[in-house]
């Protein structure tokens, strides 16, 4: 069974990590299917403006927020559509364009998502 709250959370953090990170070019590589049919939804029920916010400022947690209840809203109602999302969630998350994520929430914080191979972080205090 589908948890259609965790599905509706875990397609805007994937979405919105891939906005806040590099915009439409890393939407394109790893979350394009996924985007495409969560903006669908937004926009057959006329919250474009919502969808657009998400998409000026996706690490907004309030728009985050309603971005999310929305979703779970239209997911309920649509169990082909709730299932398709599930099964693109999975799909994102076991690829290889999908090693790493991690989020952080705070000031001047952004979430990160990609593949890192061959290379050295360095965090200086």
């Amino acid at each position: 069974m589908i948890d259609f709250s965790d599905s509706a959370k875990e397609a805007v953090n994937i979405i919105g990590t891939a906005l806040a990170t590099g915009g439409n070019e890393i939407i394109k590589k790893i979350a394009s299917d996924l985007w495409t049919n969560v903006k669908s939804l937004f926009n057959k029920k006329g919250h474009e403006k919502l969808i657009g916010a998400f998409e000026k400022n996706p690490t907004d947690l309030s728009t985050k927020e309603q971005i999310v209840i929305v979703l779970e809203n239209e997911l309920r109602q649509d169990e082909n559509m709730a299932q398709n999302i599930s099964k693109l969630i999975h799909a994102i998350k076991t690829s290889d364009g999908y090693q790493n994520f991690v989020s952080q929430i705070g000031d001047k914080n952004i979430a990160v998502t990609g593949k890192i191979n061959n290379s050295t972080i360095t965090i200086n205090k």
